[in-house]
């Protein structure tokens, strides 16, 4: 009868519903979170501020700009060419190949560094 006794338990468990979820966080950030959590409930009376509290707190102040910013800090440099280039075919006059528009934007960019590098005329004076 164990094996019964078992499977009961373990159908209660699958039926007891919870309110929470275990969230993934960098230990620094849970860390930091704690200490902050600590110092929020030092105080005389009232019930004790939860993790769960100041998370709903902190996404209740996230901006839009928040989100953009965040948005954009997750893109890779590869992602941002993408991006770029998307951008390029659908504003551009003319249709461009990713290759087509690789080499144009490597050509840009060789011609500003070149220029930058290179000191304007008549201010070469030679020393002796």
């Amino acid at each position: 009868m164990e094996p019964n006794d078992q499977n009961q338990k373990l159908q209660q468990t699958k039926n007891n519903p919870t309110n929470t979820v275990p969230i993934r966080v960098h230990k620094d950030i849970a860390r930091a979170i704690r200490r902050d959590l600590a110092k929020l409930n030092k105080k005389d009376f009232g019930r004790r501020i939860s993790f769960s509290d100041y998370v709903a707190k902190a996404i209740s102040k996230l901006t839009d700009d928040d989100k953009h910013e965040l948005q954009q800090a997750s893109l890779s440099n590869a992602d941002k060419l993408e991006l770029l280039f998307r951008q390029q075919a659908k504003t551009g006059d003319a249709q461009f190949s990713k290759e087509q528009f690789l080499g144009r934007l490597l050509a840009d960019f060789t011609a500003s560094v070149t220029q930058v590098n290179q000191p304007p005329n008549g201010t070469e004076k030679e020393q002796e």
